[in-house]
């Protein structure tokens, strides 16, 4: 899987920049562990069982890539061009018990 670091017995371990990390939360300071001066650093890792979430199939096509081209009489010198998307998709919570939120602070 793009973004896996390791695997143990069946969990497999995915690293993402989305997880969150609340910086100073945790209670106290602990040589060795990254925080703000005063309070550990707490990092969340997520645990998904199989089933644990849904994702809804939508209608075909609804991603789009959106390009607008200067040139026009506000832009006569084509400096501005802007690119984007949008995706329609949706995502359900089947099982509440199948996912689990493990916090931590970790060593520098």
């Amino acid at each position: 899987m793009p973004g896996e670091v390791g695997k143990y017995r069946s969990i497999r371990f995915i690293e993402t920049t989305h997880a969150k990390i609340w910086e100073g939360a945790g209670s106290g300071t602990t040589t060795g562990m990254r925080n703000d001066g005063s309070n550990c650093d707490v990092y969340g890792c997520l645990f998904f069982a199989k089933d644990a979430y849904g994702i809804v199939p939508l209608e075909k096509g609804s991603a789009r890539t959106i390009v607008h081209r200067g040139g026009s009489t506000s832009d006569p010198l084509n400096q501005r061009n802007t690119v984007g998307w949008k995706h329609a998709a949706t995502l359900a919570i089947l099982n509440d018990e199948y996912m689990v939120r493990l916090e931590t602070t970790a060593s520098n």
